[in-house]
């Protein structure tokens, strides 16, 4: 720090008669803190650089800290419990504060758990940080958090990501980012594979004709499905499914694919729990007797049960060939 630089107080931490500690960061902002407390929340003495055995009636101790006053800030509001949404800071700083808890001792899924005011203040940036805040809860074992971004994820292309992010995350937690995925395309190739019921012959409308209109159906699902990112919407699948009225000039067909809209639109907008026993278009009769179980929940998009032991099995034996 320039000693020439004049001093500022956080109006958060600032001097009390029960404060023991001045902490100063590196832009010169000093945080009037309780030793016993930042103690508390860490097992190395906040990095080595406070007193275990010192007085609490002894004399204010001031010690430096190399971090900047936004990171500091966070870190001490973690350890206060108290929340930092007033500065409203960006979500690179929370990350490089999260990043900088086991530097000073402090228990990373202690601090950044469910009802703490940092997994509220995180969790706040998901919509514009997704992955991003995905990769920093993967790599903490922020199980949590980390389903809280996922619900965020199925907008992104799996094949972007970088070799850095990649690593980040981790195999555990990229294993259920892709299983998410492929759990949502199988969702919806089951809610929407079944076509518009059909209605007894008439002189107008044949079986045949509904057997065509009913194929006319199946091959825009597996369009639709194919191309589909994992968060479709039932408004855009409907805008798609919807000029299949052209296809016909049966009343009754045309009202019966109404109807099966409608279904389609309820069925997607609710998935809670599906399962299903193959991965998608995987080709490979080795694959073939994998038995999968997997429960995606709505609420918990990434809360996955997965039977994976014969998949790996047969994964190393078809690359060992």
């Amino acid at each position: 720090m320039d000693e020439s630089t004049p001093q500022r107080t956080s109006t958060a931490f600032p001097q009390q008669k029960s404060t023991d500690v001045v902490m100063v960061s590196f832009d010169s902002v000093t945080f009037h803190v309780h030793s016993q407390t930042i103690l508390g929340a860490s097992d190395n003495d906040f990095g080595f650089l406070l007193q275990p055995d010192r007085r609490v009636d002894s004399d204010t101790s001031v010690v430096q800290v190399d971090e900047h006053s936004e990171v500091l800030n966070i870190l001490l509001h973690a350890i206060y419990s108290m929340s930092c949404i007033p500065y409203q800071p960006s979500f690179e700083v929370l990350q490089t504060a999260v990043e900088r808890m086991e530097h000073y001792g402090m228990a990373v899924n202690v601090h950044v758990q469910p009802s703490t005011p940092m997994f509220d203040i995180l969790s706040s940036h998901a919509s514009d940080n997704a992955l991003h805040l995905y990769a920093l809860a993967a790599h903490f074992d922020l199980y949590d958090l980390a389903v809280f971004a996922s619900a965020h994820l199925l907008s992104i292309t799996l094949s972007s990501l970088t070799e850095d992010m990649v690593r980040r995350i981790g195999a555990p937690y990229l294993r259920r980012l892709f299983t998410l995925h492929l759990g949502r395309k199988e969702a919806l190739k089951r809610v929407l594979i079944t076509p518009p019921r059909r209605h007894h012959p008439t002189l107008t409308c044949s079986a045949y004709s509904q057997e065509q209109f009913a194929l006319d159906w199946v091959l825009n699902v597996a369009q639709i499905v194919s191309e589909a990112s994992p968060d479709i919407s039932s408004h855009y699948i409907v805008a798609l499914l919807r000029p299949l009225k052209d296809q016909t000039s049966c009343e009754t067909c045309r009202v019966n694919l109404y109807e099966r809209l409608e279904q389609l639109t309820e069925q997607w907008g609710s998935v809670k729990v599906f399962t299903f026993t193959s991965l998608i278009d995987f080709d490979i009769s080795d694959f073939s007797s994998a038995q999968f179980e997997l429960r995606l929940y709505a609420d918990d998009p990434i809360s996955l049960e997965l039977g994976l032991s014969h998949i790996h099995r047969s994964h190393n034996r078809l690359y060992s060939l």
